[in-house]
């Protein structure tokens, strides 16, 4: 027996997973949504999904909605505009308290980030560039940019993991780059 599947106003646009398996998303609004497999207490027999709001975007401080999210050390961050948000994963699944983690020029745009080891790099559609971030104790500064070539626009970059040669398509570090306009798929030689 089957059912049709039930229409919902969810839009997700970006997705991170954390080490305990909830999902996280943005509801295409102004919040990040926190998805959980399972009931509470287990049930065998059944598999259930639940949602709550994990995280909102303030769209005077953002002006548009969350987009990329990427998890790294327990903190959620999410692209809303032109800032980078985070926000601390609690022991319990619960958000700590949400702060600009970086706050981008004026007008800009970022469609998508990788982070690892602290270190950001942003797939901005306005203007089109990779915008590079290395970590400091105060506030992220932008160290590098690069355009792609002929006129693409990054919407999403992923970094390589370091994973044995064996198994990676790409080097360990490489940078793996969707362009919306201009279309294609890059790849850029390994990143600190």
């Amino acid at each position: 027996m089957s059912t049709p599947c039930e229409q919902t106003a969810l839009y997700p646009n970006g997705m991170a997973v954390d080490d305990e398996g909830r999902v996280y998303t943005n509801h295409g609004s102004d919040t990040v949504l926190q998805i959980l497999v399972g009931d509470d207490p287990p049930d065998p027999t059944k598999l259930s999904f639940r949602h709550r709001a994990f995280a909102t975007a303030n769209v005077l401080v953002n002006s548009l909605s969350p987009n990329g999210i990427q998890i790294e050390d327990n903190v959620l961050y999410f692209a809303a505009g032109a800032n980078l948000n985070a926000v601390p994963i609690q022991a319990d699944g619960t958000a700590g308290k949400q702060r600009t983690h970086y706050r981008g020029p004026a007008l800009s745009y970022i469609d998508d980030f990788s982070v690892h080891n602290g270190a950001f790099v942003l797939a901005r559609t306005i203007p089109a560039q990779l915008a590079a971030l290395t970590p400091s104790a105060r506030e992220p500064r932008q160290t590098a940019t690069c355009p792609l070539p002929d006129g693409a626009t990054p919407s999403s970059v992923r970094r390589q993991p370091d994973l044995p040669a064996e198994d990676t398509v790409f080097p360990p570090g490489t940078l793996v780059v969707t362009a919306f306009f201009g279309g294609g798929l890059y790849t850029l030689p390994s990143v600190p």
